[in-house]
């Protein structure tokens, strides 16, 4: 009795790549970064060298009073007298009470500067005070 063997014929199959579960990964990636680059809001608009601190929290609402090196006082970028600062403070208290203010100060500015501004947002009511720093 002679052996017989048979010949299977074997079907070449080409590798298909799925493009849906890479488009999904893809999509998801630039969901996460567009939304954590939002979350990542500067509020500089001043070149300041601010002290260094271990503790540094971020507001969810605030606005910012700056002293840069050379005294001069800002609110949210916009260069200010030191006597508008407590109506300014007033009037943000009027419309949102909760509101933060973040104090920025230059580590140049002289401490009296930073106590006189300062003392105008607290006679205008503002309690919640802030003083910004760099993350050391």
């Amino acid at each position: 009795m002679s052996r017989q063997f048979l010949r299977l014929s074997r079907r070449k199959t080409t590798p298909t790549f799925e493009l849906t579960a890479l488009i999904d990964i893809i999509f998801i990636l630039v969901l996460f970064f567009a939304v954590s680059t939002s979350f990542n809001q500067e509020r500089k608009a001043l070149k300041l060298t601010l002290p260094s601190a271990i503790a540094v929290e971020t507001p969810k609402s605030s606005i910012t009073i700056s002293i840069d090196q050379n005294q001069r006082v800002f609110w949210n970028g916009k260069r200010i007298s030191e006597n508008t600062i407590a109506t300014r403070v007033e009037k943000e208290l009027s419309q949102q009470p909760d509101l933060a203010i973040v104090l920025q100060a230059d580590k140049r500015t002289p401490y009296v500067r930073v106590v006189a501004v300062l003392d105008a947002i607290r006679r205008s009511g503002g309690t919640n005070v802030m003083l910004e720093a760099n993350k050391s």
